[in-house]
């Protein structure tokens, strides 16, 4: 098992944000706090699974995904690493627009096997009341409680194939660019 985390994207789309709201790392703590709580639930469910969490995909046309899991297989045959086996799962992190983090997440479905909305149990009523739209788009909602460090699964999708197999392979082309995941074998 292999736990990695690392920001992917070479873009900083903070900086196209005025100071007074660039500034702002709300979200960005509220990440990290999901990322800590998430990476000791990982370690403690999936002892025999390798994987990597990483922050930040930015895959082109498709948007930045918060966090991405990639979990994976590596079978060894005549001197060759081939993956046979990958699951992406795709996070978007919202504080407040449950709305928005729909639209984005849906938009990650294109290359991942699973899309999840994480919202602050704070701002989670309204979605929560809505849940049927995230089955119906079959996109996660999972609430996080920051004070008590607590994920509330409302609802996980099952895997599925992504809508874009090209788009998959690039996504993982690029988390094995990064962490050269078949390099190491």
């Amino acid at each position: 098992m292999e736990t990695k985390l690392s920001r992917i994207s070479k873009n900083y789309p903070r900086q196209n944000l005025p100071y007074s709201k660039s500034s702002k790392r709300i979200e960005s703590l509220f990440v990290h706090a999901f990322v800590n709580n998430f990476n000791t639930e990982l370690l403690i469910k999936n002892y025999n699974k390798k994987y990597i969490l990483a922050k930040e995909l930015d895959l082109n046309g498709y948007g930045i995904a918060d966090l991405v899991l990639w979990e994976y297989s590596i079978k060894n045959c005549h001197n060759e690493s081939r993956l046979i086996r990958t699951i992406l799962t795709t996070f978007e992190v919202k504080i407040k627009d449950w709305r928005k983090a729909i639209i984005q997440a849906y938009r990650y479905k294109y290359y991942s096997n699973r899309a999840i909305v994480i919202i602050p149990i704070e701002y989670s009523a309204k979605a929560v009341i809505n849940k049927k739209l995230f089955s119906d788009f079959n996109i996660g909602l999972w609430i996080f409680d920051k004070k008590n460090k607590q994920t509330n699964k409302i609802f996980t999708p099952r895997a599925h194939k992504p809508i874009n197999r090209e788009a998959k392979e690039k996504a993982i082309d690029i988390l094995n660019q990064k962490f050269k995941v078949l390099q190491e074998i």
